[in-house]
């Protein structure tokens, strides 16, 4: 007489030796990071939370030392396979900035900042990074996508990436603040479903900064990181030689899943931010300003040799079982 466990073993060998058991094991996985700065400017600060006219700086500036350079590099990696795509751009004074878009995989439903909802119905990996417009004589936008759809089993990262860095020269009549304002949303996500094998993770994360450096001194002189935490016209603690006016979400956060059947998602719709630099002395400055987004995500099954080979010692020793308890 086959005894349950017995027959269990012998019943479970055959399933996973043809390979029945691969649904049980099956995972899918989605991490995506998107954040989108829209209507971004550098502006004559007027000392209070009032948007600063677009251009309203530009008169300040000496036209003849402007220089700058807009990049955007896009990034997919998708189960040993890489690729990447990049744009530049070395004049401030162009509308047209820098954009680059990136994809692996079966990513022909992927739109740049639409956030991918429900589970994946493709495996692929694609990235965006698109910046257009002036923010020194007008408003610019910004946009870094990166999403990793895994279905059933992979691994995959992206990153995509908008830098500006300029260098320009700010006549001071008793003394001059610069003001930054823009408005940003951002979505991430991180889903796990069922466990594959080994240990499964999705992560998105977005990072932005702006820093502003004195060429004469090589020292900063004003540096931005929000961080939801201020935002009410005081020094703040995202914030150092300047104020903040709105800040009323972390540009510097991140999702992440590392269980199954898992989900993180974050979302921020799209608010105003604003600071504004101290007064500042006659010179030439250095604007770093950086925005990134990043997603990866790994997930395994086993082989159908595997699986095979673990069906059949399965099966084995439920045989050896039965044979010992005849005896």
């Amino acid at each position: 007489m086959i005894t349950t466990s017995r027959f269990s073993l012998i019943a479970a060998g055959v399933a996973l030796a043809c390979g029945l058991g691969s649904t049980a094991a099956r995972a899918d996985a989605v991490a995506q990071a998107i954040l989108d700065v829209t209507n971004f400017h550098f502006a004559l600060g007027n000392g209070s939370n009032v948007r600063a006219a677009d251009g309203s700086l530009a008169p300040r500036l000496n036209l003849a030392t402007l220089k700058g350079t807009t990049t955007a590099d896009a990034t997919v990696s998708l189960n040993g396979a890489n690729a990447a795509g990049s744009d530049s751009q070395n004049d401030p004074l162009a509308i047209a900035g820098a954009s680059a878009t990136t994809s692996l995989g079966n990513a022909g439903s992927y739109v740049p900042g639409a956030p991918l909802a429900g589970a994946p119905v493709a495996t692929y990996g694609a990235s965006t990074a698109d910046q257009f417009g002036n923010s020194l004589f007008g408003v610019s936008d910004a946009l870094t996508d990166g999403v990793v759809s895994l279905k059933p089993a992979g691994n995959g990262s992206t990153q995509s990436n908008v830098n500006f860095n300029a260098e320009f020269t700010i006549t001071v009549q008793d003394g001059t603040s610069i003001e930054i304002a823009f408005d940003a949303e951002s979505y991430l996500r991180a889903y796990l479903s069922a466990s594959g094998i080994g240990s499964p993770t999705a992560r998105a994360s977005t990072t932005w900064s702006i820093t502003i450096t004195s060429v004469a001194t090589n020292d900063d002189v004003f540096a931005w990181v929000p961080d939801g935490l201020g935002g009410n016209g005081g020094a703040g603690s995202a914030i150092f030689g300047g104020v903040e006016y709105y800040d009323p979400f972390s540009l510097n956060q991140n999702a992440t899943a590392l269980s199954p059947a898992s989900s993180k998602v974050r979302t921020n719709a799209k608010q105003a931010f604003q600071a504004e630099t101290n007064a500042l002395v006659g010179g030439t400055y250095t604007v770093v300003l950086s925005q990134t987004a990043v997603s990866d995500a790994f997930l395994k099954l086993p082989e159908p040799a595997s699986l095979g080979l673990l069906g059949a010692a399965l099966f084995g020793a439920g045989v050896a079982s039965r044979r010992r308890s005849k005896k």
